[in-house]
């Protein structure tokens, strides 16, 4: 998406806030997208500029996980030095019955007051949006009207104004992100699954010995090529058998690290090639396109996109290691250019070496060879080579990591990272399937904007970023 790359800014970009409804707008410009059914929850740094950072977000948790996630996020926010802190419930699908969803949600902002308490830490706003209106949870002089208050009109907003004029792009809603990796449902789900059967057998009569294997990758490194090649060029028209073929073929640890190496100078249309094929995968094999389209958006400064593709492939496939070390990565503060260099050094890696023993097995047989060449890879290696490999092994899902196998870059491993600078640390949020928490979409180092909100009550906030 577009919309959510931001280019590097000349001087820094301060986005003031003097009351609730301002903040309410200047949030979304902070983490590059607008929640849906989110509780965000952000932290002020100590000093007279009321600097906010750090920001998490997570999926809103069921009544049963409230305390939980206010837990977790409070520790978080604590952890960071922060003087005070502020949670802002979003609400876009109805709750059901006749409780307001402002009414249903107010326990979690209770839990969070509790273990504010706890942790010595001044809650200091507390906000609930609701189908565009808004009400303030720690309200007690009864100016809040019980039906809330309109949020002010995007055009005549002094936040966007000044947002537009730094050259910050619009917030991109998460229900459009969210729909860009969405499951296939009804006809397009039977399709897939007959699509995936099919093609599953097919493969399980051609990998009968480590040959057949070796030609297998090499087939699917040229038809990924070709795709590539194809979203490049505009026509990203696909069957369901060739989706198929493709994602199982990425079930090869070196097909898929092969894949992570690509650095397109437009990397939207490789994010495309792997949106389409996670909307035509059913689960756990839809977690291998969705991350790699999280490492591609993480990579071409698409932050927003790459959290909500990172947490569709770890629910899909909760035990799929590399969207772990990806999902770890990308809420820290690593660099997304730098880590890609110092997994691929070479943006034109070098020529896979052969084993001709297992080369000569593996073209021994017409079955075995290749399909017509694609073409080559301006930025990638002949895709007529196979990978090394070491053994049989080394051909399967990626079921102990993603290069316990195979030679090459290794993904970064969560153990080496400063568990401050990473703000999940190992604690789980309270969304169902108890994946770490997220933190909030927000721009890169370079061109993220400051929030500064000196003017609320009680302790002035500071907000810089981590």
């Amino acid at each position: 998406m577009r919309e959510t790359t931001l280019d590097p800014m000349p001087a820094e970009t301060v986005l003031r806030v003097s009351n609730p409804a301002e903040l309410l707008q200047a949030i979304p410009y902070l983490i590059g997208t607008t929640p849906a059914d989110s509780l965000v929850v952000f932290g002020v740094r100590p000093g007279r500029r009321g600097r906010v950072a750090p920001v998490l977000r997570l999926d809103l948790p069921p009544p049963e996980r409230f305390r939980a996630a206010a837990r977790h996020l409070v520790a978080t926010i604590a952890r960071h030095g922060s003087a005070a802190l502020g949670v802002i419930v979003y609400i876009d699908r109805p709750v059901g019955g006749d409780q307001r969803g402002v009414d249903r949600y107010r326990p979690l902002y209770e839990a969070a007051l509790d273990l504010c308490a706890e942790h010595r830490l001044p809650l200091f706003e507390a906000l609930c949006i609701e189908r565009g209106r808004w009400w303030s949870y720690t309200c007690t002089t009864g100016c809040c009207a019980s039906e809330g208050r309109a949020l002010p009109a995007e055009t005549a907003s002094v936040i966007a104004a000044t947002a537009v004029s730094a050259g910050l792009p619009p917030p991109v809603p998460q229900t459009a992100l969210l729909h860009t990796v969405r499951p296939p449902e009804g006809l397009a789900r039977k399709a897939a699954d007959r699509a995936f059967a099919h093609v599953r057998r097919a493969l399980a009569h051609r990998s009968e010995d480590y040959g057949s294997l070796v030609g297998l990758r090499t087939e699917s490194l040229a038809l990924l090529h070709a795709a590539r090649v194809r979203f490049r060029n505009g026509d990203r028209e696909l069957r369901h058998d060739e989706a198929a073929r493709l994602v199982l073929g990425l079930t090869d640890v070196q097909v898929r690290d092969h894949a992570m190496s690509w650095d397109d100078p437009d990397h939207r249309p490789l994010l495309a090639l792997w949106t389409a094929l996670a909307r035509m995968s059913p689960p756990p094999e839809s977690a291998v396109p969705l991350t790699l389209a999280a490492w591609t958006a993480w990579t071409g400064e698409e932050p927003a996109m790459a959290r909500v593709a990172v947490n569709r492939a770890l629910d899909d496939n909760p035990g799929y290691t590399m969207a772990q070390l990806l999902h770890t990565a990308i809420n820290s503060t690593l660099s997304a250019r730098e880590s890609r260099r110092a997994l691929f050094p070479e943006r034109s890696p070098r020529r896979p070496r052969r084993d001709p023993a297992t080369t000569t097995r593996a073209r021994s047989s017409p079955r075995d060879k290749p399909s017509a060449a694609a073409p080559d890879d301006a930025n990638g290696p002949d895709h007529a080579s196979p990978p090394d490999a070491h053994g049989p092994d080394a051909h399967g899902p990626d079921a102990h990591g993603p290069d316990t196998h195979a030679p090459g870059p290794r993904a970064p491993d969560p153990s080496s990272t400063d568990p401050e600078a990473d703000p999940c640390g190992n604690a789980h949020d309270g969304s169902p399937t108890g994946r770490p928490a997220a933190p909030a979409e927000t721009p890169p180092p370079e061109a993220q904007p400051t929030l500064d909100a000196p003017d609320f009550a009680g302790p002035a906030p500071s907000v810089e970023q981590p």
